[in-house]
């Protein structure tokens, strides 16, 4: 079993979900207040049997790490890590705290790489007096390119 499927067994929908509104029964689910939009009449549906919520007036739809997600405005990795310490789960996954400074550090990598290729772009397109007129005949001036970073590729 994942641990997403771990958490999701541990941590019941309507639990989650009562800890941030007020939730009614209504059948075999729950209705309240969309949290996302405002309303006067409830909207908001959950589904224990289905793990899900649904807001049949602004459309919100998910489940519990989406509702996490969507209240509290994190991403899915930091969504994951607050409910798995709430389910008292350990996250083996690629989601946890090391490989997600693994990550950011790879990323940092790659966007320095980029960087350098945009300098040499921009140099080329600055060193090219054909591509400097052309763009001035196309009315792009040197502050924009500047600020946008346009560059030029030899044909080398």
């Amino acid at each position: 079993m994942s641990d997403i499927d771990l958490i999701k067994n541990k941590i019941s929908i309507e639990e989650l979900v009562s800890e941030y509104i007020n939730i009614q029964k209504s059948g075999s689910g729950f209705t309240a207040l969309c949290p996302f939009h405002n309303e006067k009449t409830p909207s908001f549906h959950i589904s224990p049997s289905r793990q899900i919520y649904k807001c049949f007036g602004c459309g919100e739809s998910g489940d519990i790490f989406s509702f996490i997600q969507k209240i509290d405005g994190l991403d899915f990795p930091q969504a994951l890590n607050k409910l798995a310490q709430k389910a008292g789960v350990e996250i083996t996954t690629h989601f946890n705290k090391e490989n997600q400074n693994k990550r950011k550090k790879e990323k940092e990598g790659r966007l320095k790489i980029l960087d350098i290729a945009t300098s040499f772009f921009q140099i080329n397109l600055l060193q090219n007096e054909a591509a400097k007129k052309y763009l001035k005949q196309r009315g792009v001036e040197e502050r924009i390119i500047r600020k946008f970073r346009l560059g030029f590729a030899l044909d080398e």
